[in-house]
């Protein structure tokens, strides 16, 4: 039984401004965010019970192209090929 994970993200700053150019996310930014990240969790926990990675590619296409596998980039269509995925 597959039951999703979501990641904890920890954000550190160790100065008031971590790198040249940063400007903390207006609500709007950060809310616009959070859905977009809730979103893609939200697919690809289907994608792993229903075994069809199809609807992520549909809705955000880019994904489907330039894996990096040694970088772990746009890895989606390789983790629905894995055994533990697939049974």
């Amino acid at each position: 039984m597959y039951f999703g994970t979501r990641p904890a993200i920890l954000f550190v700053a160790c100065s008031p401004d971590p790198l040249p150019g940063y400007r903390a996310a207006t609500a709007d930014e950060h809310a616009g965010i959070i859905r977009t990240i809730d979103e893609y969790y939200n697919i690809i926990d289907a994608a792993v019970v229903t075994g069809d990675i199809g609807p992520l590619y549909v809705r955000h296409p880019k994904l489907a192209h330039g894996a990096v596998p040694q970088r772990g980039i746009n890895m989606e269509g390789f983790t629905m090929q894995l055994p533990s995925v697939r049974d």
